[in-house]
């Protein structure tokens, strides 16, 4: 797996500076001990603070992993012939799970639907945590019309060094009395790191309740298995 070290150095620093901020509790350290249910009006101010991209005729990939039982030999576009499987989802198959069937995610509530993509075949297999055995449908999407998206990547990506970027910081610091930097960090590890326990779901969907609110129609975050994006 290739990695961009100057990346992974700043991302170890970043999350040193993160396990200080959590304690993986109900409490966030420099939020002066507010608890979870206070994190949204923070969240969503300090969001606001940034610009949407708008993206257009991009190539995203989503995979699924197959269930024998419940996806071959059922229409779902997967046949098993002499013991080995053939073809893929179809369309309807590949497309955005119906919600009943949604368990919580980093960004959903469980009966949530959201779609789930990324930017490259690499990466989204990565994403699916594949253990030894098992199937990946991958299906292949071109984007039709124009996207607008929060990108938590690219800022990481940049250092945040927008002279205007640094003064919408400086003045939320000021008037929220916090440290918008490692809070906006703190979320984009929050979208990037592998390993969530029941804890950790609490503070993403806060997360993902304030992007919402937001005129946009997705977000884009690094993985943490290739730095490409989700």
């Amino acid at each position: 797996m290739d990695i961009d070290l100057d990346l992974e150095q700043q991302k170890k620093k970043w999350m040193s500076r993160f396990a200080i901020l959590n304690n993986r509790g109900l409490v966030f350290n420099a939020l002066k001990g507010k608890t979870i249910d206070n994190l949204l009006e923070p969240y969503k101010k300090l969001f606001k603070l940034l610009p949407v991209f708008e993206t257009e005729n991009i190539e995203y990939y989503r995979a699924r992993t197959v269930n024998f039982e419940k996806d071959v030999n059922t229409g779902k576009g997967i046949i098993e012939i002499n013991g080995h499987l053939a073809g893929a989802f179809n369309e309807k198959e590949s497309g955005k799970a119906p919600a009943a069937s949604c368990k919580a995610g980093r960004l959903n509530d469980a009966g949530e639907s959201v779609f789930y993509i990324a930017e490259d075949l690499k990466t989204v297999i990565a994403e699916m945590k594949p253990t030894s055995g098992s199937y990946i449908s991958v299906g292949k999407f071109r984007q039709k019309k124009e996207f607008k998206i929060f990108d938590f990547a690219t800022w990481l990506r940049t250092n945040i060094n927008d002279d205007f970027i640094i003064e919408q910081f400086q003045r939320y610091n000021e008037d929220e009395e916090l440290d918008a930097e490692v809070l906006f960090r703190g979320v984009e590890l929050y979208l990037t790191m592998p390993d969530y326990i029941e804890q950790d779901y609490k503070v993403s969907h806060v997360i993902a309740k304030a992007l919402k609110e937001l005129p946009i129609d997705g977000v884009k975050y690094m993985s943490y298995f290739t730095h490409k994006t989700i």
